[in-house]
């Protein structure tokens, strides 16, 4: 029986393809995973913050990830209590941006991480203007705690150690 010269030519091109595949090759890494990276580090580095921590390896680790990059600066929205500006990645898209959150006196001062952890302080203090109408200082003091609040959360959750 003779074998089929086609099949024989296949072969050894499907084994090339098949080696090429091999898992243990180091691949590219897709645009996609580099922005998620990058997202990754500053909400590490952010964390950090929020918790009380020294950033510092975790800010050298972002910059590391953003320094080459082309970048612009996206829309503010300043807020009460949380101002939100936005440094976007246009080699990842339109949407690659980084939002930076930041509470501002008479709130209490520093970071916070999420959309998630900004709406709740803006739920604050909606509750607490509508608890203390006229009493400014009460409601102040009411989104502050609750600001405070999330800063000894993530200093419980957040190791220094994840922060070198």
């Amino acid at each position: 029986m003779q074998a089929n010269r086609g099949v024989l030519a296949i072969l050894p091109v499907t084994l090339l393809l098949l080696a090429a595949c091999d898992s243990t090759a180091p691949h590219q890494t897709s645009a996609t995973d580099k922005f998620a990276r990058i997202e990754k580090l500053a909400f590490q580095s952010c964390m950090c913050k929020l918790a009380g921590r020294d950033s510092g390896g975790a800010d050298r680790a972002l910059k590391s990830a953003t320094d080459s990059l082309e970048t612009a600066e996206g829309p503010d929205t300043p807020a009460l209590p949380v101002h939100v500006s936005r440094t976007c990645y246009p080699k990842f898209g339109p949407d690659a941006c980084l939002a930076d959150f930041w509470v501002h006196e008479p709130y209490g001062d520093g970071a916070v991480c999420s959309y998630g952890q900004t709406d709740d302080l803006i739920a604050a203090a909606e509750d607490a203007h509508r608890a203390y109408p006229r009493n400014y200082e009460q409601a102040d003091a009411v989104v502050r705690k609750r600001f405070e609040a999330m800063r000894a959360e993530a200093a419980a959750k957040i190791p220094q150690s994840a922060c070198n």
